[in-house]
């Protein structure tokens, strides 16, 4: 049987199918045509077997070259797809990330009231500690300290672990210019501060005097106050709201500038360390 057929249309008018015949079975040709209406031999339309990719998803191209863009895109999408499934590294795990227009996200909240804690909720916790924490840079974010059994210290200064006291001595100071250590130096990078003192008399003085507080031995003096000879029996509490502040790793010591002749100075302290 010879290529193209002759068929009969609505008119009963002869009209010639072009068709390849194919072992007495005729098949249809396509004839295929370019954008400005002009026929184009089917290797051009579908494009040559060696054609390459288009440089661009949206370039034009023959089909066989949209097809090699193609999978030239599956390719590089698959190579962005670890190579194995389940926990691994960062860089073996696709990036999971929140966009950077993302509503405000809700947490888990504990427990409510008098219910039995149960699973892992957000909970507030201090910081338990028998000494200071080293100090932070100015800025930083610093831990709230509790007792080793979770009470919340709250407490001016320092924790209880940090505190020092001085009690004055049987006899007092009596009718001499040596000075007394009230607090040892700290370690480096720590002070000495003051609190509160206590001051007194056994009853009047000889002379008299003036009681002051050095930072350092024979030091400067940081506080001072003075005596009359009448002395000072009822004693006097004094509390400083902001604390006297020594040097770093230096001790304290106070002292009677001038000899008392009779009578005793009793003096106390409170205070804390602290950087």
């Amino acid at each position: 049987m010879a290529d193209n057929i002759t068929v009969k249309d609505a008119a009963a008018a002869n009209v010639v199918v072009a068709s390849k015949d194919v072992a007495s079975v005729q098949f249809p040709k396509h004839i295929i045509y370019d954008s400005a209406g002009v026929e184009v031999p089917l290797s051009v339309g579908l494009g040559a077997v060696t054609e390459a990719a288009p440089a661009s998803d949206t370039a034009s191209s023959g089909l066989n070259g949209r097809l090699q863009r193609i999978a030239q895109r599956l390719t590089s999408l698959i190579a962005l797809i670890p190579t194995a499934l389940g926990q691994g590294t960062m860089a073996q795990s696709l990036r999971v990330v929140l966009p950077s227009d993302q509503s405000a996200l809700s947490t888990v909240g504990p427990s409510a009231h008098d219910a039995a804690i149960s699973g892992a909720p957000n909970r507030t916790a201090g910081r338990a500690l028998t000494a200071n924490y080293t100090a932070v840079a100015t800025g930083d974010t610093a831990d709230f300290v509790s007792t080793l059994v979770g009470a919340q210290i709250v407490k001016p200064f320092s924790i209880p672990e940090a505190d020092w006291s001085y009690a004055a001595a049987a006899s007092g100071i009596a009718n001499t210019t040596t000075a007394v250590t009230i607090k040892a130096a700290a370690a480096a990078g720590l002070r000495n501060y003051i609190t509160g003192i206590d001051l007194a008399t056994d009853g009047a003085l000889g002379a008299a005097t003036e009681v002051a507080i050095r930072d350092g031995a024979g030091g400067t003096v940081i506080w001072r106050m003075k005596i009359g000879t009448a002395g000072m029996q009822a004693g006097r509490a004094i509390t400083f709201p902001t604390p006297i502040k020594g040097t770093a790793a230096t001790l304290l010591e106070v002292v009677t500038l001038t000899a008392s002749v009779t009578g005793a100075v009793y003096f106390n302290a409170t205070g804390y360390i602290a950087p």
